[in-house]
């Protein structure tokens, strides 16, 4: 099946030259992503969001000078996409252009830009299904590796988008616990790192809220999900402590799993050493989890800790716990001794 950007993006070089087209201002880009997402829900499209330093960013320069002011490239993109670029300038002359910094800002904390430039290929829902940066090549070598990275990132995308679908769409009490059955096991079974997470996260927190009493069951279920993808606020933490003191549901766990992530300084190690050893002492359910949290330990001993005696005990622990990785393990006989 022919792709139709690769296939646009070819017939527009059959009539074109490889001329730079205007400077980006003057082509069909948005600098306000909240009104590109307006336009691409009228137009039934994607997003391309370029966030770029356009005054000191070499290889944001070069993506633009290479790529982005082509005609052909252009046309091609916008089929599919409403383009967007999100300026982080450091010039003062520069930086009085950017009409909402605060915004610009706000979204690329969401969406974790580490480095210019970043380039997502989202919904208007903002689901990311494909990231990149700058390519060699030129605008036609460009086209092709967008379509190639959409293909594989919608195809990936499809089973979450059609789970929240389903939920969207069932009517009736009955139908619709039963879609967020198989809504929260898909979210379940998913990788933390998925970032497709977010599509399916505000549903699960449905089942939490609703089932406010945990009556039906569904609240523990959700709780579940959600700490097990990292996602924690007060409600979800403080309902698994209550709700599963002795770490039979494996909840406990998941909440000190947690803790350890928001550790920044000894005080906050120290706690969640504390928090670790009382896992511990009731046992994990998840045997992965218990043995990364005492070989995490084990290390902080080795390391910033420093203390040799229990760096030994935790590696114990974690040996005694297990794992089926043999570099792991072969870590934790050299912190033994």
């Amino acid at each position: 099946m022919k792709n139709p950007i690769l296939t646009a993006a070819l017939s527009a070089f059959a009539l074109s030259t490889a001329s730079a087209a205007p400077v980006l201002s003057d082509a069909r880009w948005f600098d306000d992503y909240d009104a590109a997402v307006a336009v691409a829900k009228e137009e039934g499209k994607d997003l391309f969001v370029d966030f770029s330093g356009s005054d000191w960013c070499h290889y944001c320069i070069k993506l633009e000078k290479e790529v982005l002011t082509h005609d052909a490239w252009i046309e091609a993109a916008s089929k599919e996409f409403v383009l967007v670029m999100l300026d982080f300038p450091r010039g003062d002359e520069a930086k009085a252009k950017v009409p909402n910094p605060k915004r610009n800002q706000q979204l690329a904390q969401e969406l974790n830009v580490e480095g210019f430039p970043s380039v997502f290929l989202m919904t208007v829902d903002g689901v990311v299904f494909a990231q990149t940066g700058y390519q060699p090549g030129g605008p036609e070598e460009y086209v092709a590796h967008m379509a190639e990275i959409a293909e594989v990132g919608r195809e990936a995308m499809a089973p979450y988008v059609q789970a929240a679908a389903a939920f969207t769409a069932a009517e009736g009490a009955e139908a619709q616990w039963a879609a967020w059955d198989q809504l929260a096991l898909v979210f379940s079974e998913m990788s933390s790192e998925s970032p497709f997470v977010r599509t399916l996260e505000k549903h699960v927190r449905w089942g939490f809220d609703t089932d406010a009493d945990n009556a039906a069951g569904k609240k523990s279920v959700a709780a579940k999900a959600l700490l097990g993808k990292g996602i924690t606020d007060d409600a979800v933490l403080e309902f698994a402590k209550e709700n599963d003191p002795k770490n039979e549901q494996g909840m406990l766990e998941l909440v000190v799993s947690a803790q350890f992530g928001t550790v920044r300084d000894d005080a906050a190690a120290k706690a969640a050493i504390a928090a670790l050893e009382g896992i511990n002492g009731l046992g994990f359910q998840n045997k992965d989890v218990g043995f990364m949290l005492n070989l995490t330990v084990a290390r902080w001993y080795d390391g910033p800790l420093a203390n040799a005696e229990e760096k030994v005990a935790f590696a114990k622990k974690a040996m005694e716990i297990g794992s089926n990785d043999a570099e792991l393990m072969a870590a934790l006989k050299k912190l033994i001794g």
